[in-house]
């Protein structure tokens, strides 16, 4: 059941047709504590070592040492590894500015490869946006994530 949204219609028009299409999609509160209250079981499932081989949502704790206080600023760079994409992130935070500089594919045979041949690829593409961005030169707090599910055990350990 596809609805479009009347060509030339009033924004009031507009915007009732979209409540229109949203309708059947609110649920109320009663329901949505519900949605909450499993989502949590099941996201405390995924963390329990006694539960976690049998949850639906797998979760992996991570280990955070510190959340921002708010009193941050400066650059920072955050890399992100994926299973399709190697991300770098530089974030100088003033107002909020965020600038992607670099989304690039990792090559099949890098994923299928030895994980030297991975690290040499971050390092390589890590250097490269850092040239272009003129921080070659600049030591700056960095975050690593990998968006890919993986066991940490501790924070040096896998």
């Amino acid at each position: 059941m596809s609805r479009a949204i009347t060509e030339g219609a009033s924004e009031d028009d507009a915007r009732s047709q979209v409540e229109d299409v949203l309708l059947p999609f609110h649920l109320p509160l009663e329901k949505l504590c519900e949605v909450s209250k499993r989502l949590d079981e099941n996201l405390t499932k995924g963390l329990s070592k006694e539960t976690h081989d049998k949850a639906s949502v797998k979760m992996l704790p991570t280990f955070v040492r510190e959340t921002p206080d708010g009193t941050e600023n400066g650059d920072f760079l955050a890399l992100d590894l994926g299973g399709t994409n190697f991300r770098v992130l530089h974030v100088r935070v003033e107002e909020n500015l965020q600038n992607l500089l670099y989304k690039k594919p990792i090559p099949e045979y890098i994923k299928k490869g030895k994980v030297e041949e991975l690290f040499n690829y971050i390092a390589d593409i890590l250097a490269e946006s850092l040239k272009e961005l003129e921080l070659k030169e600049k030591v700056l707090p960095l975050g690593f994530s990998c968006s890919f599910s993986c066991e940490q055990k501790d924070i040096d350990k896998t």
